[in-house]
Parts: structure tokens; C-alpha cells; sequence
């Protein structure tokens, strides 16, 4: 029998603030997509709970959680996994897990036993069954995302359907488009507004204009656009993404729903 897959937005925006969070999103409590928000928007209950992070690149914002992570979480015994491109788990490993900047957790509490242990993928890899309890069942396969750094994707598959998450990418959603699974929601992210694209296409990020390229484009190539949620936005930028949005949505007749910290959905 088939299992719902519940999608929480951790966080929708660009940078941290008292009303924003970095993009991350919790799967089935257990699985995370980037580690950006885990503390400030999880319980001590919740972050007990989490079994799995795939991560899409090395960028601070992506990652800045997973040291206090692992202080917070360091007595429940527990082991997370952490999947990323062998970049990403580089400098994590280097860096925020350095044993200078934070402990060396992939070693800590014992070297058996770890806070965490890492997994390096590579694009178009298919991780199976993840996780032993809300995630079993889940299949996520990563597809290379054009940014300013080495980054991916996910397509996240159950029985019941699947969604696909951007992560950081200057364009390239062609490769969670056509992916087998065939997502019926797709979680991207549009940076900018259109006044600063010439920004975005330099940095590696969206703009309106930009994503109605790429769906589009997508449509001439006769694939099905699913659902879109925005996300990553720089609330510098929010008003005018969100009406920008919609007359994108409107020209080319896809439903595009702006993001919002702690909404939910279901595939």
C-alpha cells in the first residue's frame, strides 16, 4: 500500500531574518533537503527525529545548521546520513566540521558510531529506501543544477508521486522536468525580480523572467509542468517576485504558488 509524502517548508528565502528562514524543507519528519533552517525551525523533538540530509551544495546557507545539529542531537545515539556531491561533503568536512570550527563529528561521539556518516553521490545516482521509519520507501535521485558551485537537485519519488527540488541553479530544470519519476510539484528557486536578472544569470539564480524561459521552454519540448512553489527569494526582492510570478503563471497557464515558511504539502 502507498504512503502520502508530506513536504514541510522550513524555510522560503535567501537569507535569515526575524520573519525569514534559509531554504530547507522536511520530508516525512526524517528526511531533510538542505540543512539550512534545522534549528530554528525544528523542535528539540523534531531534530531527534531526523535520519537523513541531502544536501545540493557547499554554500554556507545550505549547510550552516549541521554543526549545532549535532551538539543538539549529540545524546539520542542516533546516526544521520549525509548525502551530497563529493564537493559538498569536502568542504563540510573541512570546514564547518574541521575539529577546529566545531568537533569532527563524522568521527564523534566514537568513530563506530558518528553523529554523522557521510555519502558522496553524483549526479543521476538513485539513492534507494532512505531512511528506516517516515522515509522507507523513498527513492530520491540527484541531476546536476548549473550554479556557482558544483550543485544538484532531487527528484523524490514514493508509490504515490513524486516532487522535485532545485536547489540553488541558474536554469537546468529540464533535468527534473523529464526525469523518469515524473514530478507533480517542483519546489525552485527565484532569487531575484527581474530588474536585478542580469544579476541572477551571473550568480547562478532565477528571476522571473528567467523560469518562464525555462517552462517555456520546457513546453515546446511538449513535457508536463507540474506545480511550482518559489522559494529562496530575497525579501529585498519579494514584492515584486511575487507579482512578476504571477503574470508568469498567467502567460503560460502553470500554477506558481510563491513559498511561505512552514507550509505544507502533500504528493
Amino acid at each position: 500500500m502507498g504512503f502520502d509524502v508530506k513536504i514541510r517548508v522550513l524555510g522560503a528565502h535567501n537569507l535569515e531574518t526575524a520573519d525569514a528562514r534559509h531554504t530547507c524543507f522536511l520530508v516525512n519528519d526524517v528526511l531533510a533537503i538542505d540543512a539550512g533552517s534545522l534549528m530554528t525551525a525544528l523542535t528539540p523533538r523534531e531534530r531527534d527525529g531526523l535520519e537523513a540530509v541531502l544536501l545540493t551544495h557547499r554554500h554556507y546557507d545550505h549547510m550552516r545548521d549541521l554543526p549545532s545539529l549535532a551538539l543538539a542531537t549529540m545524546d539520542n545515539g542516533a546516526t544521520v546520513s549525509l548525502y551530497g556531491l563529493p564537493d559538498t561533503l569536502d568542504a563540510l568536512s573541512s570546514r564547518l566540521l574541521d575539529g577546529l570550527l566545531y568537533p569532527n563529528f563524522t568521527q564523534r561521539p566514537t568513530a563506530e558510531r558518528p553523529k554523522y556518516r557521510l555519502h558522496p553521490i553524483a549526479p543521476g545516482q538513485t539513492l534507494m529506501a532512505m531512511g528506516a521509519t517516515g522515509a522507507a520507501g523513498l527513492e530520491a535521485r540527484a541531476a546536476a543544477m548549473p550554479h556557482g558551485a558544483p550543485a544538484v537537485g532531487y527528484v523524490l519519488r514514493s508509490s504515490r508521486g513524486a516532487a522535485a527540488f532545485s536547489g540553488d541553479t541558474g536554469g537546468g530544470l529540464h533535468a527534473l522536468l523529464s526525469d523518469p519519476f515524473r514530478p507533480s510539484l517542483l519546489f525552485v528557486e527565484v532569487t531575484f525580480s527581474n530588474a536585478a536578472a542580469a544579476r541572477a544569470r551571473g550568480a547562478g539564480h532565477l528571476a522571473p523572467s528567467l523560469l518562464e524561459a525555462e517552462l517555456a521552454a520546457a513546453l515546446a519540448r511538449g513535457l508536463p509542468v507540474p506545480k511550482i512553489v518559489a522559494v529562496h527569494m530575497d525579501q529585498r526582492h519579494e514584492e515584486a517576485i511575487r507579482r512578476e510570478l504571477a503574470g508568469v503563471s498567467s502567460s503560460l497557464g502553470v500554477d506558481i504558488v510563491p513559498g511561505a515558511e512552514d507550509s505544507e504539502f502533500l504528493i
